[in-house]
């Protein structure tokens, strides 16, 4: 009977101790119904398409390759040309 005058013994008494009057009180169930009012609560109301905005556009076509954006010379850092 040593093992009743160790210390840690009588933590896990402790413990398994409250964790069974939690589990008689309910607590969980508790727990997991006020979370699920928190969360109905928290849910999002739906949003209805805005019908006065145009859709968005959309190129169809492909660009060919050879028409490249190509960026136009600025006036003021253009240098002039070699003689």
């Amino acid at each position: 009977m040593e093992f009743l005058h160790d210390t840690e013994t009588w933590i896990a008494v402790g413990f398994l101790f409250v964790i069974g009057v939690m589990v008689y009180k309910r607590v969980p169930a508790m727990l997991g119904t006020h979370l699920d009012k928190r969360a109905a609560a928290a849910k999002p109301k739906p949003c209805l398409p805005n019908t006065s905005a145009k859709p968005p556009r959309r190129n169809t076509r492909p660009r060919p390759s050879s028409a490249r954006r190509v960026p136009k010379p600025n006036g003021s850092r253009s240098r002039p040309a070699p003689d």
